[in-house]
């Protein structure tokens, strides 16, 4: 989960056999369910051995799930892609545990964790 106004942070690694060029990483910031804004794309940065980081945001548009993509092309011009979902949380945080009503499974228990807050003991799903 990540709240809306936030940037994401995310951390790759990348390995290849004749050498990774380039990592990058792409993320629908504004929620219109595509990636061609400039500033929707980003080159990670090398942080060592096989591994990147690239930042983006910060994250607007409306709560729901996103797609972050990554693409790793290599010195032979060779692509690996991978996708993976992170949720965009909007709203208020009535429990103040960091986590937006949209998001938090107990919205009144403060749990940032998002562990089970206790209400199953007595109510079962």
């Amino acid at each position: 989960h990540v709240n809306g106004g936030d940037k994401l942070i995310v951390r790759v690694t990348a390995t290849d056999n004749v050498g990774v060029d380039t990592v990058e990483v792409r993320l629908d910031l504004n929620g219109d369910t595509t990636v061609n804004d400039a500033t929707e794309s980003v080159l990670a940065s090398s942080i060592g051995t096989d591994k990147y980081v690239g930042t983006l945001g910060p994250i607007t548009g409306p709560a729901g799930s996103r797609v972050v993509e990554v693409v790793a092309e290599d010195h032979h011009g060779g692509v690996a892609f991978a996708t993976t979902a992170v949720i965009v949380c909007r709203g208020i945080d009535s429990d103040t545990d960091g986590v937006l009503e949209s998001c938090d499974n107990c919205p009144r228990v403060p749990n940032s964790d998002q562990a089970d807050c206790g209400l199953r003991r007595r109510w079962p799903r």
